[in-house]
């Protein structure tokens, strides 16, 4: 299913650099960069650094990017063959939703790649902060049989969107979490996905055969595949913050402040909703009608706010008279 998508957007050759990479692995750690020569060798050792007494591959997807990241990309696949497997994409094959380029190729690229039993997700802008984190979602899933996914608390880091320097922090966790908690499907939809950070989901790759049609034509990967994962098993949390997700870097869609690419946001998780609803036999029916409401009134509460934004310099008669037109 995977492949046939792919076939009907792909116009030129994804180009393999030369590894030697081991069939036998256990775990693929799919990463999709863009725009992050700031950030990508940071990812890339870290994940390097990790503790395993199982193989495990590093899936390396560059999206063709203008500054160095693939540059140094390059070089740690050179560095590093029997470790990472580098795909260098064209901007031809982009995949454009909602009038905007994605790196949808990039990122369901990858999963066809993925020799594992597990698949762990890290974007070229995020990183682990824990070099046991896969060895520990690796040890709890194969004991957790029940369970279709594994994931983490994590550090959030809101940075500054002229210097990407990190202005503040703190870490999520989901509410009524404990280690070892088992939570529903249920527990998990929420209005714009965020029940789990992509940079801690750990699954099992067998469920990928059976993706929907749907789910290739969401704006984004990660929240329609946790609703289609959420009807294959439960989610396994483990209470540890084993990575860090950096919200605001440039090129990411966190970093934009226009409100019409909020709005096409907004309607394509609304549209994710809407499928999954479907495809469910609507059995989280008003479970997803309440959070269609809560995306609706959060991107009326941008409006206002973008609206009141030039009126602050004024005084009060001066808002006043502009709202009037007098």
């Amino acid at each position: 299913m995977i492949n046939s998508f792919l076939n009907k957007h792909k116009k030129k050759e994804v180009i393999h650099y030369p590894d030697r990479v081991s069939d036998n692995v256990e775990i693929s750690v799919c990463i999709q960069t863009f725009q992050h020569e700031k950030f990508i060798a940071n990812c890339l050792d870290r994940i390097l650094a990790q503790k395993t007494n199982v193989n495990f591959e590093i899936l390396l997807g560059e999206d063709e990017s203008t500054d160095e990241t693939r540059d140094i990309c390059i070089k740690y696949a050179e560095k590093y063959p029997d470790k990472i497997r580098l795909f260098l994409h064209h901007r031809e094959n982009n995949i454009i939703l909602s009038g905007s380029p994605t790196g949808r190729f990039n990122f369901l690229y990858n999963l066809t790649q993925a020799k594992g039993k597990y698949i762990a997700f890290c974007e070229g802008d995020d990183y682990w902060k824990d070099p046991y984190k896969l060895q520990k979602q690796f040890d709890a899933m194969e004991e957790s049989k029940d369970c279709s996914i594994c994931f983490t608390a994590a550090e959030y880091h809101y940075l500054s969107r002229e210097t990407n320097e990190v202005i503040s922090k703190k870490t999520y966790r989901p509410k009524n979490a404990f280690d070892g908690k088992k939570f529903t499907l249920k527990e998990a939809i929420r209005p714009a996905g965020g029940f789990m950070p992509s940079a801690s989901m750990f699954f099992r790759s067998k469920y990928l055969s059976e993706l929907p049609n749907w789910f290739f034509n969401a704006i984004v990967g990660d929240t329609p595949l946790t609703l289609y994962l959420g009807t294959k098993g439960d989610f396994l949390y483990l209470d540890s913050a084993t990575c860090v997700y950096q919200i605001g870097t440039k090129n990411s869609w966190t970093h934009t402040s226009d409100h019409s690419k909020r709005k096409e946001r907004v309607e394509g998780y609304i549209w994710i909703l809407d499928q999954f609803d479907e495809y469910s036999n609507y059995r989280y029916h008003s479970k997803i009608r309440i959070q269609k409401i809560k995306l609706r009134i959060g991107l009326m509460r941008s409006g206002v706010k973008r609206f009141l934004r030039p009126l602050r310099r004024f005084s009060f008669v001066d808002r006043l008279a502009k709202l009037t037109g007098n």
